[in-house]
């Protein structure tokens, strides 16, 4: 499991809706290249996600149960490849500067990839990703202004058929 923190000095619902809302992922993240949400409820949602990785996209499915401003858990029943499993919470608590998120990734690496190198390997890229995405929303939610994230706010979900 990973652990990692950071502090965003921006309130705890505009931190938490840029956590919850994968337009915001989507404009943030230059690694993601499209976003479905074929469910959303506003407590429970599932999406398809595209990511680009050093061999090639790759093509997510992940549900994430949301308890607004205060938790949002993700499972994955289509991981990534080399993951037979991949889990996840994201806790959020307002702090003297801003907003402490807290990310809590599991994960099991499938029995092609269990040698220790790989497994070590694996936990270190995933490190590298968490870091920079947080850093990347840390940045863009300090830095942008109430009408650059109103803009993403109004995007609407495609929705898949």
């Amino acid at each position: 499991m990973l652990i990692e923190s950071i502090v965003i000095n921006q309130e705890l619902p505009v931190v938490y809706w840029a956590f919850a809302n994968l337009h915001f992922w989507k404009s943030t993240l230059n690694d993601v290249l499209d976003v479905k949400v074929p469910y959303d409820d506003g407590y429970n949602k599932e999406y398809v996600m595209t990511v680009e990785r050093p061999l090639g996209q790759e093509t997510i499915r992940g549900i994430f149960f949301c308890q607004p401003n205060k938790r949002i858990e993700m499972f994955q029943p289509v991981p990534p490849p080399t993951f037979s499993q991949k889990t996840g919470v994201w806790t959020f608590e307002s702090c003297e500067a801003g907003t402490r998120v807290v990310v809590e990734l599991g994960f099991e690496v499938d029995s092609e990839h269990t040698d220790p190198t790989s497994v070590e390997k694996t936990t270190d890229m995933l490190r590298g990703y968490l870091e920079r995405n947080l850093n990347l929303f840390k940045t863009k939610l300090e830095t942008a202004t109430t009408e650059e994230l109103l803009e993403v706010d109004k995007l609407q979900y495609v929705k898949v058929a």
